[in-house]
């Protein structure tokens, strides 16, 4: 399910990975998700906009837009609940973001409606909630 090399990529690019808890680091990845996240609904945003001539486009990002803002909505009570040691709760909100994401691959029609942009945005969004997920079952 998941990409090793975007993994391996992901940790080693913050030290702080290789000296903290693993509930240190699943709170870590799920702000940096969060993040990621929030960066692409801005871009979804930016791009519904810019795309008034195609209606059927404009809809699709705008779908991400929601999607997207669901998918925030879980992480952030993911955060909490991994600040109160609710672990179980916490990686059913990090399942739950992983979803809401997946709406907006299926806000286009099919994979090859899918603007490339999207596409990457959504997997790396994906692969970064699984990852998360899959160490949070650890616990």
């Amino acid at each position: 399910m998941f990409d090793r090399q975007f993994c391996a990529k992901w940790f080693n690019a913050d030290q702080k990975t290789k000296s903290i808890s693993v509930q240190g680091f699943i709170s870590l990845r799920v702000k940096e998700t969060r993040e990621f996240g929030l960066q692409t609904q801005a871009l979804m945003s930016k791009l519904a906009k810019s795309s008034w001539k195609d209606q059927q486009l404009k809809g699709s990002y705008e779908s991400c837009v929601a999607s997207y803002g669901q998918a925030i909505k879980e992480l952030e009570k993911a955060q909490k609940f991994l600040s109160s040691n609710s672990f179980t709760q916490a990686l059913v909100a990090i399942s739950d973001a992983f979803y809401k994401a997946g709406d907006c691959k299926d806000a286009f029609e099919g994979p090859s409606n899918e603007p490339p942009l999207v596409f990457n945005r959504v997997e790396n969004f994906a692969n970064m909630c699984y990852v998360t997920w899959s160490f949070g079952s650890l616990i």
